[in-house]
């Protein structure tokens, strides 16, 4: 028998059982009622030895399960990975079963499971590694910080480092593997990871972060999933096995490279000329990894630079210039002496706004030239106020000629879920809403085209909804192709609602009217649509009791960085979940099976975006022109 496994405590074993029973109740139930099942003994498990056919140095692994998972379940992952390694190492393997509510228990557990290893005949100074599924790593990434001399890296699936170790020398070399299809640890914040550490030089060889194409939560481990899991779980695409291996690969590829590195930092540099020398094998599999991932993360990463996300680097703050941003002259004006900042590791402003939005508004396409600073503050800010300005106006010959080039200033501001602060990667992680702060369409014609614009002509029409439809697009755009087919074909399609304007228009108001998003059901179409409405604000060039705040433009934008991940993932919850059943009725329970609408979804032959479009709403890609469109601007020239 190639495999041996041995149970430490088989007597507390009780544990798991009462852990496996909560799987059955609601997801938030089980959580409460876990917190209070603490039991007075610390830990169960399981040790694996090295197989037989094994060989090289003894080397161990601890892999922390995740809340409310068996030890057992990652058995067949650890089987695998004893295998792919099995001619670089003998590995063993130890499953602690604890309580990960009660980090406190995992001192014990880590004790208890030494001295066993110990007993078993693991060498006291053999090479360590921790690694941890889900809320597992999380665990295992507090307990390697702490105890950084005891481990040779760290290993997360479904799981990223968090936030709070991004600009910190962590002490550990963390390998992060995430699934594509994780409903629970999303790929974009596992992007997001990616990003940091290729960002830094020093951490990309000790720091990789892998995604596994279609796998999702439960692909890093076997059997019934929790049932918290499974409601917020996508499909995973490739099968158990395959999910193993893929993972297990990678997984062994890092622990080959981290002894190589040891090693040879060691000047231990002697070459016995195996091929399957741990010291000198360079891997070809983590080059392949991390250049899959690339294709599947850059497009996501790429959207939130355009977004400015926060989370890359803290907003720059205009009234103290940062030196490595564009001059961005205050409005209302400040002093000319504002002290100057030092900081050059923020973003500067919004580059959708810069790159698209503010461009959309004005209009002038094919005649003059947008040159867009935008700076981040809060929107509500009144000591100063900040506002956007439009600081020179084009003659007709310089607007025919080509030769006009329109100088403004906008504002923006970031708002992400509150759930992202948790940083567990459930809540989406781009901004849930850019504030916009744009000059109007009526204060641009009349610097330019028609010094009688009216507000009633010119700023009328949804240039909001607009801009969303064009975020969406762009996203669709981006999007790797595989991804896109599944979106197209399970995805819920969005629609773009009239903007929506008060009969009282006023900051406060606007500012704390939020993007309206939220899923909608259609009688007629007989399936759900994604609805996006921007409240906007919208003020006379003449007409406003506070001069420094007329002719202007404000919308609640979507993030294109938000749309893509409505592509990735929330958009698929719906018709993709892992749990079997999906919501296809009115009332959201529906009846089919996650196998039944992927064959009735490929059967229908999707609409054309017009079709998609629900009630008064406008599909993604559809192109609504206002009064003054760029083919009649020569005629008013």
């Amino acid at each position: 028998m190639p495999f041996s496994e041995e149970l430490l405590r088989p007597q507390d074993m009780r544990a798991s059982r009462k852990r496996r029973a909560l799987c059955s109740l609601p997801g938030v139930l089980a959580s409460i009622l876990l917190v209070f099942s603490v039991t007075a003994t610390p830990a169960a498990g399981l040790i694996l030895p090295p197989i037989d056919a094994a060989t090289g140095p003894e080397v161990a692994l601890v892999l922390l399960h995740g809340a409310n998972v068996s030890p057992e379940a990652y058995l067949p992952l650890s089987r695998t990975l004893q295998t792919v390694i099995q001619t670089d190492v003998r590995l063993w393997i130890g499953l602690p079963d604890v309580n990960l509510n009660v980090p406190i228990y995992l001192d014990g557990a880590m004790n208890d499971l030494k001295s066993n290893f110990t007993a078993r005949g693991l060498p006291v100074d053999a090479p360590r590694f921790l690694a941890g599924h889900s809320l597992g790593g999380v665990r295992a990434q507090s307990y390697a910080q702490e105890h950084a001399e005891d481990w040779m890296g760290g290993i997360l699936m479904a799981s990223v480092l968090l936030r709070e170790y991004d600009n910190m020398t962590y002490p550990v070399p963390t390998l992060t593997v995430g699934g594509e299809k994780d409903g629970n640890m999303r790929v974009s914040r596992v992007a997001q990871a990616s990003h940091v550490y290729r960002m830094q030089a020093e951490k990309t060889e000790d720091f990789p972060v892998v995604v596994v194409p279609g796998a999702n939560h439960m692909s890093f481990a076997s059997g019934q999933p929790p049932l918290p899991v499974a409601l917020a779980d996508l499909t995973a695409e490739i099968s158990e096995d395959d999910g193993h291996e893929s993972i297990a690969q990678v997984m062994a590829a890092f622990m080959r490279a981290r002894l190589r590195q040891e090693l040879r930092r060691a000047g231990d540099r002697e070459d016995r000329g195996s091929s399957g020398d741990v010291r000198f094998q360079e891997d070809s599999v983590m080059t392949a990894a991390l250049e899959t991932t690339a294709q599947l993360v850059d497009p996501l990463i790429k959207a939130m630079l355009l977004e400015g996300s926060w989370h890359f680097q803290p907003p720059c703050n205009s009234d103290r210039p940062s030196p490595h941003c564009p001059f961005y002259p205050a409005w209302p004006p400040q002093p000319e002496d504002r002290e100057p900042s030092t900081e050059t590791n923020c973003v500067c402003g919004c580059g959708w706004v810069m790159d698209v939005a503010q461009a959309h508004v004005g209009d002038l396409e094919g005649y003059a030239t947008y040159v867009v600073q935008d700076a981040f503050h809060d929107v509500r800010d009144t000591e100063p106020y900040h506002h956007a300005h439009l600081w020179n106006g084009c003659t007709t010959g310089a607007l025919l000629d080509g030769s006009c080039v329109l100088n403004i200033t906008t504002v923006s501001e970031l708002i992400f879920d509150p759930l992202d602060a948790l940083d567990a990667g459930f809540a989406p992680v781009t901004a849930a809403e850019i504030r916009a702060k744009m000059k109007s369409r009526q204060s641009i014609y009349q610097e330019t085209v028609d010094p009688e614009a009216a507000l009633a002509d010119t700023d009328k029409f949804d240039f909001c909804a607009e801009i969303n439809a064009k975020a969406f697009a762009w996203a669709h755009a981006q999007a790797p192709p595989r991804t896109k087919e599944r979106f197209d074909r399970l995805g819920v399609q969005p629609v773009f609602d009239p903007d929506i304007r008060r009969r009282v228009q006023i900051g406060p108001i606007w500012i704390n009217s939020p993007l309206r998003l939220h899923e909608e059901y259609d009688r007629l179409k007989e399936q759900y649509f994604w609805h996006v409405q921007s409240p906007t604000l919208v003020t006379d060039v003449t007409a406003h009791i506070y001069p420094d705040s007329a002719g202007y433009h404000y919308c609640k934008l979507l993030s294109p960085a938000r749309a893509l991940e409505w592509i990735y993932v929330d958009g698929l919850r719906r018709y993709d979940r892992a749990s079997g059943v999906v919501g296809r009725g009115e009332d959201g329970t529906g009846g089919m099976t996650a196998e039944e609408e992927t064959e009735d979804q490929l059967a229908r032959e999707k609409s054309v975006n017009s079709e998609r479009a629900g009630k008064g709403g406008r599909g993604w890609d559809q192109n609504q022109e206002g009064p003054y469109q760029t083919a009649s601007l020569r005629e008013r020239l």
